[in-house]
C-alpha cells in the first residue's frame, strides 16, 4: 500500500455543539491539516448558511484542507458515521467525535503503518490528555481477533470505504442518539470480519479524548438501554462465544454490585437482537 493513500477525518457533531468544534481547529488544525480533507457531518442541523460557517470556522482557525459539510436534520452517531462515509470521497476514513484533540504526528504514523500493513481498517490508540494513560489494553500487534473487535471504539478507527461500498455500515439503531447507546462499533466491526475484512491493530495514539468523570463499568452499566445494547452485541457475536460473552457481561455486573434487576434488559437485547441489526 502506497504511503499516499487518500485519508479523510469524519468529524460528527451537533448543530447545537459548534462551539466545541471549534476548539477542535483551535488545538488540532495543524494536525488536521495532513489529512487529504476532513467531512463534518452537523446532526440535528436547521441553521440557514450552515456549512459555510462551518468551512468559514474552520479557515479562520488554520485549517487548509478540503472541508466537506454535511448537514443532516437526523441524529445519530451511526448514522453520522455512515453520512461521513457517503460523502468521503477518500480511500480511508479516520472517525473523530468534535471533542478530540489530534495526537501531533498521528496522521504521518497512521500513514506509515498503513504502508507497512494492508488492512481495511486499522485500529488505534486513544490518550487520556491529563494523564498520558492510553484506554483499554489490546494484544500488541497483528490482526485483531474476533472478541478483541469488542473494545474498539469508533475514534481509533480508520476504515476503508470500500468496506462501506461493499454493504458493511454502522447499525443505526445503536450508537447515541439511537434507542440503544452503545454496540455500534461492535456491530459494525463483526460485520465486517464476517465479510472477511481484516482489522489491524496499530500500537500507538493517534488521538486524545478526556476521561469522563467516573468511567467505571458499574456507571457505564447502570443504564438498562446501555445494558441492552451490550446485548445485542453478544448475540451478534453468536454461537456459543456470544453465550459467554453475554454470561461474562452479566457476572460482571453482578459483581460490580448491579442490582439483578438489570440482568433483565441485557438478557432482552439478546432476545431481540434481530430488530436492532
Amino acid at each position: 500500500m502506497s504511503a499516499d493513500v487518500d485519508l479523510a477525518g469524519a468529524i460528527s457533531t451537533l448543530e447545537t455543539r459548534l462551539p466545541v468544534l471549534e476548539r477542535l481547529w483551535e488545538q488540532s488544525a495543524g494536525e488536521l491539516n495532513h489529512l487529504d480533507a476532513l467531512v463534518v457531518v452537523v446532526q440535528g442541523a436547521s441553521l440557514p448558511g450552515l456549512r459555510k460557517q462551518v468551512a468559514d470556522a474552520a479557515a479562520a482557525r488554520g485549517v487548509i484542507c478540503p472541508v466537506r459539510v454535511v448537514a443532516d436534520l437526523g441524529v445519530g452517531v451511526s448514522r453520522s458515521r455512515n453520512a461521513a462515509l457517503a460523502a468521503a470521497g477518500t480511500e480511508y476514513v479516520w472517525f473523530l467525535d468534535d471533542d478530540v484533540r489530534l495526537v501531533p504526528g498521528a496522521v504521518a504514523r497512521i500513514r506509515e503503518f498503513m504502508a507497512g500493513h494492508a488492512a481495511d481498517i486499522y485500529c488505534g490508540r486513544v490518550r487520556d490528555p491529563d494523564t498520558a494513560c492510553l484506554y483499554k489494553h489490546y494484544r500488541e500487534g497483528g490482526i485483531l481477533r474476533r472478541l478483541e473487535l469488542l473494545r474498539v471504539s469508533s475514534i481509533e478507527m480508520v476504515v476503508a470505504v470500500r468496506v462501506w461500498a461493499a454493504g458493511v455500515s454502522f447499525p443505526e439503531r445503536l450508537g447515541l442518539g439511537a434507542s440503544l447507546p452503545a454496540g455500534e462499533e461492535a456491530v459494525f466491526l463483526l460485520n465486517a470480519c464476517d465479510a472477511g475484512r481484516v482489522t489491524v491493530h496499530m500500537p500507538f495514539p493517534i488521538v486524545e479524548h478526556a476521561a469522563a468523570e467516573d468511567r467505571s463499568f458499574r456507571q457505564a452499566w447502570k443504564s438498562p438501554a446501555r445494558a441492552m445494547a451490550q446485548g445485542v452485541v453478544a448475540r451478534r457475536v453468536g454461537g456459543v462465544a456470544g453465550v459467554a460473552v453475554l454470561a461474562r457481561w452479566g457476572w460482571r455486573m453482578v459483581r460490580v454490585g448491579l442490582p439483578l434487576r438489570q440482568l433483565v434488559p441485557l438478557a432482552q437485547g439478546f432476545m431481540r437482537a434481530g430488530t436492532f441489526l
